[in-house]
């Protein structure tokens, strides 16, 4: 973006005053704070020297109950405005700009909008939206029925039909309020902050969400929605007096301070104190699918701790949570998993909540006896007066110090694209009466915490400080009731009948008028011409990509040395970090051991390594790298007309990353060489895989499209199928059987040994990212040197037969294991029965390779698909949280899904009209230009260099060429009206996909009538 804006968009001056100037080395930048004189808005800018800029509205919104009403408006907020009268005015801007990351999220007390864009004309027209949106919505009646809850009766309203309920917000709390870390917490938070707004479910209740007034949500934006009560936050090379112009021009100058300004807001007032600790047992909603989910239970305990505006209370809080409850022999975490009546079933979300003003210190754990709570309890307690009493290790405290000093130079957030990432977190201290910029510079908060912890005298008394004498604590615990969920909803059933029962025929009739007013106004385009648009002249080029050049001179530890791999280094700015990344060939791997590969990842980096054992091995990595990271991946799968999984184009690999500071490079290295070629296998592993499947099973649903996508393409291939194995819902039914040993021809170890023995005679690469330095990096075409002579990564053919560990394979040996594992069957199971109120549903058809003519028209017939009739049909009118489509480079596939989806079969028939209706009226003109917006945004989107990086490597072990997507990006801008038509027609066929269901609780009967083959997870 340019420093300086064009001169149209420099009139007028701001009124606004520089308060303070923090300059921030970290990250090579500035912070200046402003305020507004006129109304007392605050303005935050953190110059960059970056291309993307980031902007963000912030509001304290506290939450006056558990309707959801603060989560509700901030779904109208982009339902259309006084400007823009569109009423979807955000989902309609995503076919109009290449910003990235535009989103909102609310908390308990907060709500914020942020966007990301590159060019200045891109930032200004979201800039006008956004402004717009957040100070003059319209709040429409009819959006409030389709974002929040409404009742519809049938399909087109026919009498007889039973009412139900439908609504955007209703549906993606369905989802959540199912997850048992989500109940714990909440339980939790009730006990710690009684009376405040952090005891209420922000989100919605799914019981009180029903009970919201659209009367009472308009009033609370008037009150909560104004400049007095707001923060701006941007990020990047702009001039922040043209953004301040901006906003006094766009919303500010039709406001005023209030007088007398309203009451303080919650989220402002001190929280009262506790003077004992608390307890609580809370009983909640879980669907029942005949396992023994209402016999075990789920319990926590909670400290209050410091403000989350203060970074050396975030600190300690954090530095306590690395000590007791992440390194794997940790005293919090041995006593939560020891304790009588622990079922196995793992350890809870621990750790430090820093989404409310105070900290919460917690520490719990799933699948405990309710009956044994108090034991749990107890033994926590216990190890806790132990570290008060001793201290702990200084070798564990300088580890922990450590994760932390590379957690806080870690410039990439998974959340966020950069820089969004670092608005976010001045939050806390922007909202709270902080300082802002010590939430970005994390040297004085590490040397200030480094000076407070010098012995363990010093962390004796943190530990007693912080939790053992610190009155402000609860316990908690949750009991799931799989009857509980049935009887809400005959509750909710009985009260729509008599409501809406045939008895009350003008209740039913108003709501079968308002729900045809809603299907009119969701059919209705009225108002998109009066949003801004990103011209297609105004797409730029595409972004740099990182270097990656081949360094034969690259000194490797003799461990990784002994592995003789091909190195690849780029350099760029990483925050003073080393990433690392081993990649290995598995393509020709034999069937068994491919099967096992998913195994493996779970429980070799908790596995010994070399001479360490299990435990000194996870010590031994959280002390240089924090985690070790283990995957699988088909990189390349045979393309749709190509000869099958024995095509040259299928690849797969193994990968093995970590993460280090810059002087610990050679200890990285010699972690990822033993893990490869030394680890040790025992018992234990077991323990482990029983951890990673209650980790997997909470983790399930909330990537539950993703999941749904897998199952889909499982159908497809043999390749997709054993993808699936590896990282979908069989991988999780997998390791129940591992768990319980059941009909085990060969032990666990045994299996783990075959492929970890297969893995070392494979070949291999290694990637490093590297901090920018002053030697000129090599050329990136320069062949590999001599003494790597193994096979590229996934190349069918090797320069020389294998004569020793590292080497490559003869053409015949890789085709002849290649095919062995093409040999084997696709998936045959459509859908998994999950435990849970809402389905995820996907459909995925086989497509081409991005160098293919027809790649690029297909990226954009899944835009559009995505962004206007998807959007219509399964999350405005089905009523799902979300929906969409996409082209899929990597997997050469399209795909469509839906998320938390109150829906199946209805899901199913829109993914199928949704291609008959585009076949009857192509995109063209403005909307084919929207499509092709959005297919350019998806593969443009920001990335830390490290990120960047790790695409580049793994389009390396493709095949794919130093170009990567720019051949497909500019086929996507090349794309005309009638090769839609022509793509949609030749792939998107509605026998050519294959489905893919994570289907409710109780949808067994829908699935069989669909002839779905489904088993239950």
């Amino acid at each position: 973006m340019s420093a300086k804006p064009p001169s149209r968009f420099a009139t007028g001056q701001s009124t606004f005053r520089c308060c303070a100037r923090t300059r921030i080395d970290a990250l090579d930048g500035e912070l200046t704070q402003y305020v507004h004189i006129p109304t007392g808005a605050r303005h935050l800018h953190l110059d960059l020297p970056v291309q993307d800029c980031a902007f963000m509205i912030a509001f304290l919104t506290p939450a006056p109950d558990s309707s959801g009403l603060t989560h509700v408006l901030e779904h109208l907020v982009m339902c259309g405005s006084e400007r823009y009268p569109c009423r979807r005015a955000f989902f309609a801007m995503l076919g109009r700009t290449l910003g990235t990351a535009m989103n909102a999220l609310t908390t308990e007390d907060c709500t914020t909008f942020h966007f990301v864009a590159r060019s200045l004309a891109d930032y200004e027209n979201l800039l006008s939206v956004y402004v717009d949106a957040a100070y003059f919505p319209r709040l429409d009646r009819l959006d409030f029925d389709q974002e929040g809850c409404r009742v519809e009766i049938g399909a087109e309203g026919e009498r007889g039909e039973t009412p139900v309920r439908r609504g955007v917000v209703l549906s993606e709390m369905r989802g959540l309020m199912n997850e048992p870390d989500h109940q714990l917490q909440q339980a939790l938070n009730r006990c710690l902050f009684p009376g405040t707004p952090y005891s209420f479910n922000a989100g919605g209740d799914p019981r009180a969400i029903p009970t919201l007034d659209h009367e009472t949500l308009k009033a609370y934006h008037r009150r909560y929605y104004h400049p007095d009560n707001t923060v701006f936050l941007s990020a990047g090379s702009l001039r922040p007096e043209w953004l301040q112009v901006r906003l006094q021009e766009l919303a500010l100058s039709r406001f005023s301070r209030r007088e007398p300004p309203p009451a303080p807001h919650p989220a402002s007032l001190r929280l009262p104190p506790l003077e004992a600790p608390m307890r609580s047992t809370a009983r909640y909603p879980a669907a029942s699918t005949g396992t023994r989910v209402g016999a075990v239970g789920s319990a926590t305990l909670g400290w209050r701790l410091g403000d989350t505006s203060d970074p050396v209370a975030v600190a300690r809080a954090r530095l306590l949570a690395r000590c007791l409850l992440d390194q794997g022999d940790a005293p919090l975490r041995r006593a939560l998993l020891d304790a009588p009546g622990n079922s196995g079933a793992g350890l809870a979300s621990n750790g430090v909540q820093t989404t409310r003003r105070r900290l919460v210190f917690q520490c719990g754990v799933h699948g405990c006896d309710p009956d044994h709570s108090g034991e749990i309890e107890a033994r926590v307690l216990a190890a806790i007066d132990v570290a008060a009493r001793d201290g702990l290790d200084e070798h564990q405290v300088d580890g922990a110090l450590a994760q932390m000093e590379r957690e806080l130079r870690e410039r990439h957030d998974p959340r966020y694209p950069p820089p969004l990432g670092f608005l976010t977190r001045m939050i806390p201290a922007a909202l709270y009466g902080g300082e802002p910029g010590a939430a970005l510079d994390a040297s004085p908060v590490l040397a200030a915490l480094r000076a407070e912890t010098r012995s363990r005298r010093d962390i004796a008394e943190l530990v007693r400080r912080c939790l053992r004498d610190n009155p402000e604590r609860a316990f908690v615990t949750a009991i799931p009731d799989p009857d509980a969920a049935r009887r809400l909803d005959a509750e909710d059933r009985s009260r729509l009948e008599r409501e809406y029962g045939a008895a009350c025929a003008k209740a039913r009739r108003r709501v079968i008028e308002r729900s045809r007013a809603l299907r009119r106004r969701q059919a209705s385009h009225a108002g998109e011409s009066s949003l801004p648009m990103l011209s297609l002249d105004a797409i730029g080029p595409s972004r740099e990509r990182p270097e990656l050049a081949v360094d034969p001179e690259c000194e490797l530890p003799a461990a990784m040395d002994a592995a003789d791999p091909t190195v690849w280094v780029s350099r760029g700015p990483t925050g003073g970090l080393v990433y690392a990344r081993l990649a290995v060939d598995i393509t020709a791997l034999e069937p068994d051991c491919l099967d096992d590969i998913g195994l493996l990842c779970e429980i070799l980096p908790e596995s010994g390594h070399g001479v360490l054992g299990p435990a000194e091995t996870r010590a031994r990595i959280a002390r240089i790298c924090d985690r070790l990271g283990a995957e699988a991946r088909v990189l390349a799968r045979a393309a749709l007309g190509s000869d099958g999984p024995a095509d040259a184009a299928s690849r797969a690999v193994f990968l093995l990353s970590a993460r280090a500071r810059a002087s610990e490079e050679e200890a990285l290295l010699e972690v990822l060489a033993d893990a490869h070629l030394d680890a040790r296998f025992d018992r234990s592993a077991r323990l482990v895989a029983a951890d990673a499947r209650v980790r997997r099973s909470r983790a399930l649903l909330r990537n539950g499209h993703i999941h749904a996508e897998r199952v889909a393409e499982a159908r497809l291939d043999p390749w997709a199928a054993l993808a699936e194995r590896w990282r979908g819902p069989s991988a999780l039914a997998n390791l129940a059987l591992v768990v319980d040993g059941a009909g085990e021809s060969e032990s666990l170890e045994q299996r783990l040994r075959r492929v970890h023995r297969a893995l070392a005679g494979a070949p291999r690469k290694l990637q490093i990212v590297r901090n920018r330095h002053d030697g000129p990096a090599r050329d990136s075409t320069r062949a590999p040197p001599e003494r790597s002579r193994q096979a590229t990564v996934g190349a069918p053919v090797a320069a020389e037969k294998s004569t020793g560990s590292s080497k490559g394979m003869e053409s015949s040996e890789f085709r002849t294991a290649a095919t062995s594992a093409g040999e084997r069957r696709t998936s045959e199971v459509g859908a998994w029965m999950v435990d849970g109120p809402v389905s995820y549903c996907a459909k995925v058809y086989p497509a081409v390779t991005a160098d293919h003519r027809d790649a690029g028209p297909l990226a954009v017939l899944a835009a559009f698909l995505g962004g206007d009739l998807l959007q219509r049909a399964v999350r405005e009118r089905g009523g799902a949280y979300g929906a969409g489509a996409r082209y899929c480079e990597r997997s050469a596939t399209v795909r469509m899904f839906s998320y938390r989806d109150p829906r199946l079969a209805e899901t199913l028939h829109d993914f199928d009209r949704s291609v008959e209706t585009l076949l009857l009226d192509p995109p063209e003109g403005r909307r084919l230009e929207e499509a092709i917006l959005r297919a350019v945004r998806e593969i443009d989107k920001p990335q830390a260099f490290q990120i960047a990086a790790r695409e580049r490597f793994l389009d390396e072990l493709q095949g794919r060429g130093p170009e990567g997507a720019r051949p497909l990006r500019a086929s996507i801008l090349d794309t005309e009206p009638r090769r839609l038509a022509e793509v949609a027609e030749l792939y998107l066929r509605p026998d050519m996909g294959c489905v893919g269901l994570l289907a409710a609780a109780g949808r067994e009967g829908e699935l069989e009538r669909l002839g779905i083959r489904w088993r239950r997870l």
